[in-house]
């Protein structure tokens, strides 16, 4: 990123007293292969302020990779264009909701400084927020995994009022990119296959039963998710962050404990106009300890909806259009298919050494 753009956006901000950025300073933001779509670097930059001090800002850039057929991906299925909406738009307007009614918590992403249309965002460094992420290689424990799931459970309620008032539109998002036929073929029908010849080779004769299953599921793949997928309107559906696994939020801890008080989300290039269990289910099968999952999955979906009704209620939301509690249990079991997707695919790509 050069300087002059940098310095640029400084002062462009509202309120910016930044006259001048003295020099720059950019190492990367994460070990290699800890980010899939990206290439984000950490920048240090020091400034002269309008009082004649200077002071360090803190950012991150997020770029496209250097890969030629990586950013060729990014670009067929509009990841940055995606997140920089979001950026400007939708989190934009969820600010905005939580002034209007003096919500006091903080938000549940970083500010964004700027963009290049659209190959690249300038962000705030959340590491000196003391915002850091988990690892993702072992998953989250109980009080990690209720905490995300009540933050999700907030920024469901804001995105479903912002729809609500109209402030937002559903038709400016993409439809779910883990729908569309390549990214199914990508993600999902590969695995399958791969899976598939490694039953037959090394399970021994009595598991071809199974191998016979992945091929049948892996045939019929694309309409199934497309049905599955298929937006209703009768459903309770809301702004989903779509791609809610382990390295896409960021904790907060008390000082001294592995207890969590704040998070944020980042990461917003599959937001996506759907059912809430998209996210729900995307983050129980890829980010919580299974044996966890398994043993309080049903508490964990109840944790969803209380606090999901209770922040309804806090932004007005018409209190007769509020999902009951078996409203969330069905829509959860109708698309428990894509859990098994997951577990076959996207876990143990991101789970990996």
């Amino acid at each position: 990123m050069k300087q002059e753009f940098l310095e640029f956006l400084l002062k462009s901000k509202e309120n910016s007293d930044v006259v001048k950025v003295i020099n720059i300073y950019n190492e990367p933001a994460l070990n290699k292969g800890e980010n899939f779509m990206s290439s984000i670097s950490r920048y240090t930059v020091k400034v002269l302020l309008k009082s004649g001090e200077t002071s360090i800002l803190h950012l991150i850039v997020k770029s496209f990779p250097e890969e030629k057929k990586h950013c060729a991906f990014l670009t067929e299925f509009s990841f940055f264009k995606n997140e920089i909406q979001a950026y400007s738009q939708l989190l934009c307007k969820m600010k905005e909701l939580m002034e209007e009614f003096s919500d006091k918590r903080d938000t549940l992403w970083c500010e964004m400084l700027g963009f290049k249309p659209y190959n690249q965002l300038i962000l705030q460094d959340l590491k000196h927020l003391q915002f850091h992420p988990m690892d993702r290689r072992k998953n989250l424990d109980y009080d990690h995994s209720k905490f995300l799931i009540q933050s999700m459970a907030r920024f469901h309620a804001m995105s479903v009022t912002l729809l609500k008032r109209n402030s937002v539109c559903a038709d400016d998002f993409e439809p779910y990119t883990f729908a569309k036929k390549k990214a199914v073929k990508f993600f999902f029908w590969s695995c399958l296959r791969t899976m598939e010849k490694a039953v037959k080779k090394s399970w021994g004769s009595e598991w071809i039963y199974f191998a016979d299953l992945l091929r049948d599921i892996a045939e019929n793949l694309y309409e199934k998710l497309q049905e599955l997928a298929q937006v209703d309107f009768s459903r309770f559906n809301v702004i989903n962050h779509g791609d809610t696994w382990t390295n896409n939020f960021l904790f907060k801890h008390v000082d001294g404990t592995n207890t969590p008080c704040g998070l944020k989300f980042v990461d917003y290039q599959l937001t996506h106009y759907n059912s809430f269990a998209w996210d729900l289910t995307y983050f129980c099968y890829t980010s919580i300890l299974p044996e966890l999952r398994r043993a309080k999955c049903m508490e964990f979906v109840k944790i969803y909806h209380q606090e999901l009704t209770e922040n309804l209620l806090f932004f007005k939301y018409p209190i007769e259009e509020i999902p009951t509690l078996k409203h969330v249990i069905q829509e959860m079991n109708r698309i428990k298919f894509y859990g098994f997707l997951l577990l076959t695919s996207i876990y143990p790509w991101t789970t990996a050494e």
